[in-house]
């Protein structure tokens, strides 16, 4: 009699993890991140057996990116730190690297950056020990924002600089365009807070500061590996420097060619982007019936009304435009509803907040090591003198 066949269920269950996570990627390049979280989630769940923690790592990491996409931070956060561990347990250190920057980056969204920082300091320890360049250019970018986010915007562009640097030895195109968009953003991110906070001259002089970073940025715009969508966003980010920095003509060149590039796209998140950068060049530059032109077709545009953030940014553009026009009370009605729009951001990152506290005190035998990365109250670590990056810890 024959021997009966061996079965073997885990290739079985590896496709069709391998399948869901498929779907769920396809799905979440569609802006439809709440679908896609639900699929990766289903694939983690079909992970069993051997091979299933690379599986089911992957899918956890898919998932943070699904929910960071929808703008949910505690759920980014939990399932960040989730993918962390699997990646700890399988002695990865690029996959670990990449999830405790995106733990950090929710962590500040939600309004802890004291409480990001242990995952950015650990994040950039391991980078600085087993990952190559590329993982510790990244980690290295979200040492900066989450300095940024603690106020120290000197600090984070010294940081920046010295991703950048990591990201040009590395020789990876895609990590060098990361790093450069993620300084340009942090940029124009300072500026604005300077701005908002009556500090004026502090903010005309970070925008100067700026402006050698965007014209080194000019170079990347067409490299080869580049999608449309990525041509499109580096111009965004390289305009809006160029626009704070009062280099209006380029800028608006810059908005146009990206608003170009995205004919194609069928990302409202992105031609939203890209209509708002126009509308905004305008009304610093007078002209006030383009802009209110543009604002009007920003209104049909469905993500305004889906993406806070961007409804954000809608409401203090009209106000500021009726205020221009004259329109007080139109003016006040916009500012009403930005009230209401901030209030109810506010609610959600404390909610959120309340979870990633939650998250973290669950986690305690990973993110133990993160808090003995920060050391007691560091928020600068020095480079060694043979060492032109951040040391380890």
């Amino acid at each position: 009699m024959p021997p009966p066949k061996r079965r073997e269920p885990d290739v079985k269950v590896k496709a069709t993890c391998d399948d869901l996570l498929r779907q769920a990627q396809q799905v979440l390049d569609g802006e439809r991140p709440l679908a896609a979280a639900a699929l990766a989630l289903l694939a983690e769940q079909s992970c069993s057996g051997a091979g299933a923690q690379p599986c089911a790592a992957a899918a956890a990491r898919l998932q943070a990116e699904a929910h960071w996409a929808n703008g949910a931070f505690d759920q980014t956060f939990n399932c960040a730190i989730r993918a962390a561990e699997h990646y700890a347990a399988l002695n990865q250190a690029t996959g670990q690297v990449a999830m405790l920057n995106q733990a950090a980056l929710a962590a500040c969204a939600a309004g802890l950056a004291e409480e990001a920082l242990p995952l950015a300091l650990r994040a950039l320890e391991l980078a600085s020990q087993a990952a190559p360049l590329e993982s510790l250019a990244s980690a290295l970018s979200t040492f900066a924002h989450v300095q940024a986010n603690l106020g120290e915007f000197e600090t984070a562009e010294q940081v920046h600089q010295q991703a950048l640097l990591k990201a040009q030895e590395s020789g990876n195109g895609p990590a060098l365009v990361r790093c450069f968009a993620n300084a340009l953003m942090a940029g124009v991110l300072a500026f604005d807070e300077l701005l908002a906070g009556g500090k004026t001259l502090l903010a005309q002089a970070s925008s100067m500061r700026l402006l050698p970073l965007a014209q080194q940025a000019n170079s990347l715009l067409d490299m080869s590996f580049m999608s449309d969508a990525q041509r499109a966003i580096l111009r965004l980010n390289v305009g809006h420097a160029l626009m704070n920095a009062q280099r209006f003509e380029e800028a608006g060149r810059l908005f146009h060619d990206s608003l170009q590039l995205l004919a194609d796209s069928s990302s409202e998140v992105l031609h939203y982007s890209a209509a708002h950068a126009l509308c905004e060049l305008d009304l610093r530059c007078g002209h006030l019936a383009s802009a209110q032109q543009r604002l009007q077709e920003m209104l049909s545009m469905r993500s305004v009304s889906l993406n806070p953030l961007q409804r954000e940014d809608f409401l203090r553009t009209a106000m500021a435009l009726c205020q221009a026009l004259k329109e007080q009370e139109q003016s006040l009605k916009y500012g009403v509803r930005l009230s209401q729009v901030l209030a109810e951001q506010a609610q959600k990152r404390q909610r959120a907040a309340l979870q990633i506290r939650a998250v973290r005190a669950s986690s305690q035998v990973l993110l133990a090591a993160a808090s003995e990365a920060a050391g007691s109250d560091s928020r600068r670590p020095e480079p060694e003198p043979d060492n032109p990056v951040l040391a380890p810890r």
